[in-house]
């Protein structure tokens, strides 16, 4: 027992890689991948969800009481043998628990059950959980969907009228190559400028000594 709670200890540790794996995907904001990074980040926080579950799933089947006598690790693996899931090695275990996990998140389904009560409270509560994350993912990729064609839409209307300002005027194509090149590109960098004062709406709302104040901070 106690050379499986170290082996979930260390599992328990992925948890820190997401959060160098999300500071590693921000690095390309702004290079036309962030887009990407906003679409992976819900199904990174679903992983890592799933991973969480998976422990507690296996730990449930490991030290906590039983009121029927059997845990879902006592079930054969199929009908055709009597080999447990308490007899495989610990990797099949971990990966069927991360599959039962998935199931309850997402609209899946296998052949792993709860065996007493304890189980089946916290089967459950997996499965509400599993309402909430599923509709809070569909919603969140939506909405980030829609605000990026948005933006996208903004922006390619931003360069059509300098296109247009540009070929209006009978700039030089050389220049206006140039100009089109450095406007894209600074709206591609838009989230690495600087907020100046007149940016920022909400210092609008602040009383004038307040503003005065923050000035000459």
């Amino acid at each position: 027992k106690l050379s499986r709670f170290v082996r979930l200890a260390r599992l328990c540790r992925v948890a820190r890689t997401f959060d160098t794996v999300e500071q590693a995907l921000q690095r390309f904001a702004g290079s036309g991948w962030d887009m990407a990074v906003e679409i992976l980040k819900p199904f990174l926080s679903i992983l890592l969800i799933n991973h969480l579950l998976a422990c507690c799933w296996f730990a449930i089947s490991q030290w906590l009481p039983s009121d029927t006598g059997l845990h879902w690790v006592d079930e054969a693996l199929s009908g055709d043998t009597s080999l447990t899931y308490r007899d495989m090695h610990f990797a099949y275990q971990y990966f069927t628990c991360l599959h039962w996990g998935m199931t309850q998140l997402t609209p899946g389904s296998m052949q792993v059950f709860p065996s007493n009560t304890i189980e089946r409270i916290f089967n459950s509560a997996c499965l509400a959980l599993g309402m909430l994350v599923f509709g809070c993912m569909i919603s969140s990729l939506s909405a980030r969907m829609m605000s990026y064609r948005a933006s996208q839409k903004d922006r390619m209307s931003k360069l059509a009228k300098l296109r247009r300002f540009l070929h209006d005027k009978g700039v030089a194509p050389a220049l206006a190559v140039t100009v089109l090149q450095q406007a894209t590109q600074r709206m591609s960098n838009a989230v690495s400028i600087p907020l100046v004062p007149k940016n920022v709406a909400a210092l609008s709302l602040l009383s004038a000594s307040l503003r005065r104040w923050l000035q000459t901070e």
